[in-house]
């Protein structure tokens, strides 16, 4: 969870002020979309609270109600006797497509027993904004050229590298040493829909031959069916490529390999 604010609220000495109201805990809170809830604190500036605290709030406007759920659901929160603070949860709701940044703000409703906002004065605090960051990355392809440290299943990790650069025609990309051969592999990254990210070799429409095989001859880099989906992060530029070495003479068992940014 990521949880920050600005504007603390120093709350002055009550004794000294002889004031006691109602707040949010700061003017701003943040958080991430993938980091789960964002607490935003309600309190009371009392010095003793001896029943419960039944308090009303409201959402003045969001830019996108539907990035969200929000706890209590009611509009209503407790501080329970003894207590001086309750707080509203703000779950944002994750997903892979990027989306601009979703703003809440909220309201403290009237109180019978105590006024709103610092020194009760419904200035400052009696409203409050929440702010939830998009953490989804657009795909661009020409973000992913870089060399990567290959970590290949049952052989090495980080021990060669894998240098990407633009492909031979738009939206392709062109790996060189992909099985530490020195031989080239083309692939086109999908994300149309960002939920499912995957990738599709292309060697063979190109004649990127990612290894000559002393007996087979050239081979080429070939995704399959019945072999599990290669796919890609678009914020880290990570890539889980599973693919077959494919000859004339057929295809050798899968391989699987990971591609970090170096």
């Amino acid at each position: 969870m990521i949880l920050s604010s600005c504007e603390e609220v120093q709350t002055p000495d009550l004794g000294t002020a002889g004031k006691q109201w109602l707040q949010f805990g700061a003017t701003n809170f943040q958080g991430n979309e993938a980091d789960g809830k964002i607490l935003v604190t309600v309190q009371l500036a009392a010095d003793t609270n001896p029943t419960d605290l039944s308090i009303d709030f409201s959402i003045l406007e969001t830019s996108n109600t539907q990035g969200y759920t929000i706890e209590p659901s009611s509009g209503t929160i407790i501080i329970p006797a003894g207590e001086l603070e309750a707080v509203i949860e703000i779950t944002p709701i994750d997903n892979n497509a990027t989306n601009d940044n979703i703003s809440i703000k909220l309201a403290l409703s009237e109180n019978t027993s105590y006024p709103l906002g610092l020194l009760g004065e419904g200035l400052i605090n009696h409203e409050t904004t929440v702010t939830i960051l998009d953490d989804d990355c657009t795909l661009d392809l020409s973000e992913f050229y870089g060399t990567y440290l290959a970590n290949e299943d049952g052989y090495c990790d980080g021990c060669y590298e894998v240098v990407i650069s633009e492909g031979p025609v738009e939206g392709t990309l062109l790996m060189a040493n992909l099985y530490e051969t020195g031989g080239t592999t083309v692939v086109e990254l999908d994300n149309s829909d960002p939920s499912n990210p995957f990738i599709i070799y292309r060697s063979s429409e190109f004649g990127a031959v990612i290894q000559n095989h002393g007996t087979y001859g050239p081979g080429m880099a070939t995704g399959s069916s019945d072999i599990p989906t290669s796919t890609f992060r678009t914020c880290d530029k990570y890539m889980d490529l599973y693919f077959k070495r494919c000859f004339d003479a057929g295809c050798f068992a899968y391989n699987h390999i990971q591609l970090t940014r170096k």
